[in-house]
């Protein structure tokens, strides 16, 4: 049975409070070009999951197909550009930090997004579902955020 979304908001704010504060802290020690890049292998892996999933029979084929872009262009990153800690110059380090917690915090808000939008197509919203078939993230979000509308109780009067 699919979580209640009563249940859901609660926790929802928490964990997407910590993911965003994690994700700050990670890019403070990444450093900004490499959080950069991590943001653009995150949308790339997001437009490959999307754009692959029509066409791939397995079920999570299209995820598997966006996990690998992602980790391959993380990793390439990683070994092209420094950290915050390598940066020689102390303003520079500072700059490089604070850029990377700032993209940080925004990626983490764009997990949290994606988060968001999965728990209620896991939850049972086929409005949700039937909004990113049709390639509509925007509209998918804003029929996560609406309350879903709820079912007629029939009578079981005999």
């Amino acid at each position: 049975m699919p979580p209640s979304l009563d249940s859901l908001p609660p926790a929802f704010p928490i964990v997407a409070a910590l993911l965003v504060a994690l994700k700050a802290w990670h890019g403070w020690r990444i450093g900004a070009v490499r959080q950069a890049a991590a943001l653009v292998a995150l949308v790339a892996a997001a437009v490959v999951a999307v754009v692959a999933a029509p066409h791939v029979r397995a079920p999570f084929g299209a995820l598997l197909l966006g996990l690998g872009v992602y980790l391959a262009l993380t990793i390439l990153a990683a070994i092209v550009f420094k950290k915050t800690g390598q940066q020689s110059v102390g303003v520079i380090r500072f700059g490089y930090g604070f850029g990377g917690a700032a993209l940080g915090a925004f990626a983490g808000l764009l997990l949290a997004l994606m988060l968001h939008v999965a728990v209620m197509v896991a939850a049972g919203r086929a409005d949700v579902l039937e909004q990113l078939r049709r390639g509509r993230f925007e509209n998918a979000l804003d029929a996560a955020k609406a309350r879903p509308e709820k079912e007629p109780r029939h009578s079981r009067r005999h």
